[in-house]
């Protein structure tokens, strides 16, 4: 682990019990038991829906050279043509 998730799983202890105590002290025992059971949903959820990188890229279409709209090369092809141009003109000088 690397300095900054440890200082944030340390944010998340401090900030847990931080809340815990005040929903504690407002709504007393079973509010705390029903935001845990909320926030586990919610990450449940959210990684339900999340879709890894590796799986995406199998459904990202295949970039094409040219710009769909104008039928203009795109950028990297322009600057990726320029430089074998350039790199052919020091070698044959």
């Amino acid at each position: 682990m690397d300095g900054n998730s440890t200082v944030r799983l340390e944010l998340r202890l401090i900030i847990s019990l931080f809340l815990g105590g005040v929903v504690y002290a407002k709504a007393e025992y079973m509010a705390v038991f029903g935001m845990a059971i909320g926030l586990n949903l919610v990450d449940i959820l959210m990684r339900l829906i999340m879709m890894e990188k590796l799986t995406a890229a199998k459904y990202k279409p295949a970039e094409d050279v040219t710009s769909k709209r104008s039928g203009v090369p795109s950028r990297g092809k322009i600057k990726m043509e320029s430089t074998r141009l350039i790199e052919h003109a020091t070698f044959t000088c």
